[in-house]
């Protein structure tokens, strides 16, 4: 039916056409079928439509703005100006400076971002999976290899866990397992956990050899063997307060005093037993930490 309809269609527009011109008619509106005036011609509508510079074959053709504009298989795809913007469902341009080519690339005058499986690219960042990433200076090789540049130079290597490497300024250091050292600069630091630790800055020093403990700066002085005994003294502008710890966790003392030795606060516990005294002459008993007793020293 429909092959013998196409051809009958055709001869009777050819008929109307004639028809139209032998009557000398300036326009015909025998629309949806026909339609005609000075500028502009339809026929069968959509499958051909002329307005000015306005062209369209449907479903194959289609010319717009102004004549700049040319789709083909619309809307899959558009030429503007001779550029190709549109190949549905792959390629897009909406402006001269950038394109979307899907899957893989989708570029701008800031950025391009590149995604080919398993690689990912967008500015600096770049991911290769399962093996690489590399993003602003950083960079992990899988599975444990890890480093970091800045400007140029790299200031931190890692091969996980058991390396670290790393720059900072003047100073430098290398970690090994539970061993590293750290040199450069104003200080240095040697340690092999859990047994040893030094450190010495210019203004502050500390020797851990288990079970020993010394440390020293402008705010603290600590000596200890443990669990036989620490002593501190811990000093904050004008007062000094000292710790006294014996057979940890059973003895503690903490004695606080200002600029001319005067008691400001002494407190002292025995296990769960403890007392306090403050500046003003107030005595305090409490188990684990919750007063019992409170009065005024005569």
């Amino acid at each position: 039916m429909s092959t013998r309809f196409a051809p009958l269609l055709a001869r009777t527009l050819v008929l109307v056409s004639a028809a139209a011109a032998l009557c000398g008619c300036a326009s015909t509106d025998l629309w949806p079928l026909y339609e005609r005036d000075q500028d502009s011609l339809t026929v069968a509508y959509p499958f051909y439509v002329r307005e000015g510079p306005f062209r369209l074959v449907f479903p194959f053709y289609c010319r717009t703005n102004e004549g700049r504009d040319h789709h083909v298989l619309w809307p899959l795809a558009k030429v503007s100006d001779g550029r190709l913007v549109r190949a549905a469902p792959l390629y897009y341009s909406a402006q001269e400076d950038r394109f979307t080519l899907l899957p893989l690339i989708h570029q701008t005058p800031e950025r391009t971002i590149l995604g080919v499986p398993p690689a990912y690219i967008e500015g600096d960042f770049l991911l290769v999976l399962p093996f690489y990433l590399q993003s602003s200076g950083h960079r992990f090789v899988a599975p444990c290899v890890y480093w970091h540049t800045d400007r140029g130079e790299v200031d931190r290597v890692c091969c996980l866990p058991a390396v670290v490497y790393q720059r900072e300024r003047d100073a430098r250091s290398l970690y090994v397992l539970s061993a590293g050292a750290a040199w450069g600069g104003k200080s240095h630091r040697q340690w092999f956990l859990p047994l040893f630790s030094r450190s010495v800055a210019a203004d502050s020093r500390k020797l851990w050899l288990a079970p020993y403990l010394r440390v020293e700066n402008q705010q603290e002085s600590t000596t200890a063997l443990y669990p036989f005994f620490e002593r501190s003294e811990i000093r904050q502008g004008t007062t000094r307060t000292a710790n006294l710890s014996v057979l940890w966790p059973f003895y503690k003392r903490n004695k606080t005093v200002d600029a001319r030795g005067d008691v400001i606060d002494l407190r002292r516990r025995f296990l769960i037993f403890g007392d306090r005294l403050d500046q003003n002459g107030m005595r305090t008993l409490s188990v684990l930490g919750l007063p019992i007793i409170e009065h005024t020293r005569a």
